[in-house]
This record gives structure tokens, sequence and C-alpha cells, in this order.
């Protein structure tokens, strides 16, 4: 955000902080499905980047209420599957006389992230998501701020 800039607001900042966690979300087999390169802008002022990115963003949270359902399943499937990971590495990490105790937490944590993981999707599902992800992704680029790691960069 820049004082009396007229994109650089909080809106902004609010959009992209919201639409990176709804990619985040976003499991990772449905980013290698879509492929979208990561193509970082360099031409042109950091004014006209943020007008385009603010409406490109606003493009995406159209987007974002038509698939509401999908990305919600996304989001319980993925934080379950950071909270399996998370639980996992910690009880590997607690002293040995304590793994009884804890290993029904994980036990749990992989149940929950077993039971909430999306692994396929509709047909019709594909190329509404697939716009959802340039318009994030290419938003990304515009601000040059973050790029997704599970992104690639386009080959050159």
């Amino acid at each position: 955000m820049e004082d009396g800039h007229p994109f650089l607001t909080k809106e902004l900042d609010a959009l992209r902080q919201q639409q990176r966690r709804v990619l985040r979300t976003v499991p990772e087999w449905v980013i290698d499905r879509v492929a979208i390169p990561y193509e970082p802008v360099e031409s042109s002022s950091a004014g006209d980047r943020a007008y385009a990115e603010l409406e490109l963003r606003k493009l995406a949270q159209d987007a974002i209420v038509e698939q509401q359902e999908l990305l919600a399943s996304f989001d319980r499937g993925t934080t379950d599957e950071m909270l399996a990971a998370a639980i996992s590495n910690l009880i590997q990490k607690a002293p040995r006389g304590l793994f009884d105790a804890l290993q029904p937490l994980s036990d749990d944590a992989y149940d929950r992230r077993k039971a909430s993981a999306v692994r396929n999707m509709e047909g019709d599902q594909t190329a509404p998501l697939t716009r959802l992800l340039a318009l994030l992704i290419w938003a990304d680029a515009l601000a040059g701020d973050y790029r997704d790691p599970r992104l690639k960069a386009s080959p050159t």
C-alpha cells in the first residue's frame, strides 16, 4: 500500500491476502494439471501493473464466488493435510516415552486428511477453475512480490 496512490490500496492488499490463501489451498495435483506458468511482468509502470492487478483480482473474486463449493473442499483437504504433516513431524521430535500417548493424534489427523482429500474433479469444473487459477497467478505476477512455490516458471 502507498499513501495517496489510486491503486496500491488497502483494498488491494486485502484481496491479495485472501486470494493467495485460496490459491494455496488448491491441491498440487490440480496446479500441475492446469500448468499455468508464472511469468513475472517487468514492463509498464508500477501504477499500471497495480491497476491491471486490481481488475484481475476483481474478476477472480467473482470466479471464487462461482467456485465456492469446490474451493471449500480444497480448503478442508489442504488444511487437514498440513495439520497431519505438522503433527507427524512434531511427534517424531517428541521424547520416545511420549510416542504411545501422542500417536493417536497422528492417526486422527491422517484419518481426517484421508476423508477430506479431493482426488478428482468433475469435467465441468475444470474450465472455470482453470480461468480462476489463471486470474490468480497473473495477478500475483503483476504484483511481483509473491509467487506460490508450487508454480513453475514458464520455459524460456
